[in-house]
């Protein structure tokens, strides 16, 4: 194979003439996997994924950076849910994508089901859901899918009040190993969203 293919390339589309779409992807396969990353996160959060599917040539994973995260472009406006879902629309058809497993962790999750509910399942080989709910906001915790009021709260007030606990917290919070180094990944991925942008994703 090629060795252009065995790399993870990164590449920009624009979708319209103030909005580009970052993304990396590799394998040269027909059938396209997009990864979609959690709350404030890029595609940094799925090198290992990509690196797996470098040298397939079944497969073609994708991952992006949504609106506002990453090296996508930063907004003002548009910073919800139901918006993220016509950027993803938007990217597969500017990408061509046909009938592509929609992979969607934590609030990435959202993402795929505001697409869903959108544009329907045609375009749609499978659905997977990584650590995320359909349903993200609830009262008990332990008796439903779903994140608790006080959840909700910390995640839309600390990053605005004190973004470094907000960095800290949420770090330690993703990481099984939480190493100073593994902190400062993830601190270096999420500062690329700003505190009013995450704020309003969690809200």
């Amino acid at each position: 194979m090629d060795q252009a293919c065995n790399a993870i390339r990164s590449e920009f589309v624009r979708i319209t003439d103030d909005f580009t779409i970052h993304f990396e992807e590799s394998g040269s396969g027909d059938i396209p996997i997009v990864f979609i990353p959690g709350w404030t996160m890029s595609t940094k959060v799925f090198g290992r994924q990509l690196a797996h599917f470098r040298e397939s040539n079944r497969w073609r994973a994708i991952s992006y950076d949504p609106r506002g995260q990453g090296l996508t472009t930063k907004t003002i406006e548009g910073h919800s849910y139901q918006q993220h879902g016509r950027d993803l629309g938007a990217f597969i058809a500017v990408l061509g994508l046909k009938r592509a497993v929609l992979v969607g962790w934590s609030y990435g999750v959202l993402d795929a089901m505001a697409y869903l509910d959108q544009f329907g399942s045609d375009n749609v080989r499978a659905i997977v859901i990584l650590d995320g709910t359909p349903k993200p906001s609830g009262k008990y915790s332990t008796k439903e899918w779903a994140e608790t009021e006080e959840g909700r709260r910390w995640g839309t007030i600390t990053p605005i009040e004190d973004r470094a606990t907000f960095h800290r917290e949420f770090a330690h919070y993703l990481l099984e190993d939480a190493s100073p180094e593994n902190i400062k990944w993830v601190t270096e991925i999420s500062a690329q969203t700003s505190a009013a942008v995450t704020a309003l994703l969690n809200e």
